[in-house]
């Protein structure tokens, strides 16, 4: 779980795979009344799932059951693959799609992430050392949330996480 510096809300970003039904299910019950629930590459959750990992229907029951106050935010680089049932009203009210990010919106998520004022050098000096069109929006904000108790160290780390990132990339032939 994260803390939310912006909204004051509890945060908690779900990772699919290392998870199973019950564990899901135990998580969702247990949320706080108010907060973000952040689920990532739900495109894996199908019904061809090896044992161990949460199924669909799984997922179904627990988003269905979202309630007031929380806002449910789901992802997924590949919607073409996305059970269409996850995408049904009453699971998606609203769909986005973000494109890979320029300098003004890694200036924007570095503010949003430390509070713009206090940082406003730091996240101009963020944006100049991270290329425009090559990360995802979701990637430099799991940075920042990494790197949330100091900005100077996100600006200091961010060298490092580019070059592993793409790194990553070479391996996984993306």
């Amino acid at each position: 779980m994260l803390e939310s510096e912006c909204f004051g809300l509890d945060i908690y970003a779900i990772n699919l795979s290392s998870i199973d039904n019950n564990g899901l299910r135990n998580l969702f019950i247990n949320l706080s009344n108010h907060c973000v629930i952040l689920l990532e590459d739900v495109e894996i959750v199908n019904s061809s799932l090896p044992e161990g990992m949460a199924s669909l229907t799984t997922l179904l029951d627990v988003v269905n059951g979202v309630g007031d106050g929380q806002v449910l935010i789901m992802t997924t680089c590949h919607i073409e693959v996305v059970d269409s049932a996850l995408l049904q009203a009453g699971c998606v009210d609203v769909k986005n799609q973000f494109h890979l990010t320029d300098k003004e919106t890694i200036a924007r998520l570095f503010w949003l992430a430390f509070g713009q004022e206090a940082v406003d050098p730091l996240a101009h000096e963020f944006a100049g050392k991270v290329p425009e069109l090559e990360f995802s929006l979701a990637e430099i904000l799991s940075f920042l949330i990494e790197n949330r108790r100091s900005p100077k160290q996100a600006v200091d780390n961010v060298a490092a996480w580019m070059a592993d990132m793409r790194s990553e990339r070479k391996k996984g032939g993306v």
